[in-house]
């Protein structure tokens, strides 16, 4: 049986690199409708440095990166993600990662986030911010195009997303993401993707840096004043805008041949 999923794993083009231990065996999906090539790697765990306060810290997992054709991603330092990537968090490891159980740690965002794709509801009564790992030193600007999604294997919810330390600014089409946070069904596994998912509609990066546009407005002298009232109704406004965008997208080629790339999805 190993013999035979190590040839199916060959033949969706994934290619297994040992990162202290050997990948699952079978683990991988067909990236073809990405046009990417998966490398599927055993990423060593990260400790956790309480000095550093609440950052994420990654366990020991399975990361299945989607390599460009050509290509191939390397970590620069220990906890680089590569740009895309679907990875597989075992559920307890994670856990035992934040020991501390007291108010305001970690180890309660993680559990709030894990019992919320647990308790999975329809997409349109999915409560914001939308789950989302790993746990990202940033807000959930903006979300938008949620659809759940269930295989056999696993279910979640699927959606774009901005994630930002900055309010009132207009964000570049490189700053979208096509995410995908869920659970296998046996409740061991969280199952994190992230690619890339340039939006045509909004500005690049290089026009809001020419045309010196990034902020909606100037930022008033304080929030509790005529022009901060204003000047949070514009950035509301904006924001909603964003998501009507963005759930635009739901049925798009793009978004079609990343859900079909993720619903091929095998973890072993």
């Amino acid at each position: 049986m190993r013999k035979v999923l190590l040839l199916l794993a060959w033949n969706l083009g994934v290619v297994a690199s040992a990162g202290g231990r050997e990948p699952p065996a079978g683990t991988g999906l067909n990236a073809a409708p990405l046009g990417r090539v998966v490398e599927v790697q055993q990423v060593p765990g990260v400790p956790v440095d309480e000095a550093a306060g609440t950052f994420f810290n990654f366990p020991a997992h399975t990361r299945l990166v989607l390599n460009r054709p050509g290509e191939r991603w390397k970590a620069s330092y220990a906890g680089d993600q590569p740009p895309a990537y679907i990875a597989l968090y075992p559920v307890d490891a994670l856990l035992g990662q934040f020991p501390q159980r007291g108010p305001n740690t970690m180890y309660r965002e993680v559990v709030k986030r894990l019992n919320a794709l647990r308790n999975l509801q329809p997409a349109e009564q999915l409560a914001r911010p939308l789950p989302y790992f790993p746990v990202p030193n940033a807000f959930q600007a903006v979300s938008g195009a949620a659809r759940v999604i269930r295989t056999p294997t696993f279910r979640g919810v699927r959606y774009l997303t901005i994630h930002s330390q900055e309010a009132g600014v207009r964000f570049p089409r490189e700053a979208v993401e096509y995410t995908f946070q869920g659970l296998t069904t046996d409740g061991r596994t969280l199952i994190s993707m992230h690619v890339p998912y340039p939006v045509a509609a909004l500005p690049s990066r290089a026009a809001l840096d020419t045309a010196k546009a990034w902020a909606l407005a100037p930022y008033p002298g304080t929030l509790d004043s005529p022009e901060g009232r204003a000047f949070k109704k514009r950035n509301a406004d904006y924001l909603a805008d964003l998501q009507r965008t963005f759930d635009a997208q739901d049925t798009a080629r793009q978004m079609r041949a990343l859900d079909a790339a993720l619903e091929s999805l095998r973890v072993r």
